[in-house]
């Protein structure tokens, strides 16, 4: 007790000790998780050298023009068990298509699930070709379709 009798009270006792101390310890808690967070999880959409890629986009560009040029189209890509079969549609006189086609299978926000692989053709006239491919995950993926000089994008929706 002190001198006007009123009770003495510890200072974790008190809700204002608990809100000067408490507030900053818990700011303090957060800011330590999520240094650990994103020290765990690094961002693949960073790319340290921008002038290198910039130069790859633009063969990129250059490959996907051609293939317009070419008249070249997904006219459809059916995902199996394990397999896949993809059809492309040539313009009429142009050039023939390749025994083989590289395909990536890339998820539109997850780098780590990308899937590269070759697809060879069941029947280069009519632009057929067979792959085999793992499971994809659920979402949305882009297929890329690639030879030595063209190049295709198509967008697909995987669901169960």
């Amino acid at each position: 007790m002190n001198k006007t009798n009123e009770p003495v009270t510890k200072w974790y006792q008190e809700p204002y000790g608990w809100m000067v101390f408490g507030i900053p310890l818990g700011t303090i808690a957060a800011c330590m998780l999520m240094i650990s967070i994103a020290s765990s999880n690094p961002d693949g959409l960073v790319i340290d050298d921008y002038y290198k890629e910039g130069l790859a986009i633009n063969r990129v560009l250059a490959r996907e023009a051609r293939a317009k040029e070419l008249g070249l189209a997904v006219a459809r890509l059916d995902i199996g068990e394990r397999q896949y079969q993809l059809a492309l549609r040539l313009a009429d006189g142009a050039s023939p298509l390749p025994a083989q086609v590289d395909v990536l299978f890339a998820h539109a926000t997850r780098t780590t699930t990308d899937r590269a692989t070759v697809a060879s053709a069941v029947d280069s006239v009519s632009g057929v070709y067979r792959g085999p491919i793992e499971d994809l995950e659920v979402g949305p993926w882009y297929v890329a379709v690639s030879a030595d000089d063209w190049r295709l994008v198509h967008r697909i929706d995987v669901r169960r």
